[in-house]
């Protein structure tokens, strides 16, 4: 388009080339929604991939702090992988000892004739059992093929 004495010029190229334009950014924001959803996928696809590997490899005496592994959405960009036990999570993951704090009347001893009064008791030790770590190691080694899988299944024009 030319503004020229006062009139305005209209060129086919120009309408072809508006029109392209329009059709352009229509598809660059449908190119953004879809990459969000695709972004998103992935995200909640290696958060389950990580909780799952986590529970595999979870001590499993009774089951119970295996199968308590769950997921937290933080926003868009975020998942929080936890276990209902964190105290525990960090105990088998790295120390392998914990104080516990005694419930009722603190524990009685009599130590070289003084009276000893204790509200905690030390669980004694026993060697950490890594699991989280592990797992993490694992997601991240298959991460890179997970992605271009998903990103392909997804947005098939960049395959």
């Amino acid at each position: 388009m030319v503004l020229k004495d006062g009139n305005l010029i209209i060129d086919m190229a120009d309408v072809n080339f508006q029109m392209r334009t329009s059709n352009f950014k229509t598809v660059i924001r449908n190119m953004q929604d879809k990459t969000s959803k695709t972004a998103t996928k992935i995200l909640d696809e290696r958060a389950e991939r990580t909780r799952k590997l986590i529970s595999e490899k979870s001590p499993k005496r009774t089951g119970k702090y295996a199968s308590e592994w769950i997921i937290n959405k933080d926003g868009q960009k975020k998942r929080i992988i936890s276990n209902k036990n964190p105290k525990l999570s960090h105990i088998l993951e790295f120390t392998g000892k914990a104080e516990v704090k005694v419930t009722g009347d603190p524990l009685h001893f009599v130590i070289d004739g003084q009276d000893v009064f204790a509200t905690f008791a030390n669980t004694g030790s026993f060697k950490p059992i890594p699991h989280i770590r592990p797992a993490i190691k694992q997601v991240k080694q298959e991460s890179r093929a997970a992605i271009i899988r998903i990103w392909k299944e997804e947005m098939p024009q960049f395959k």
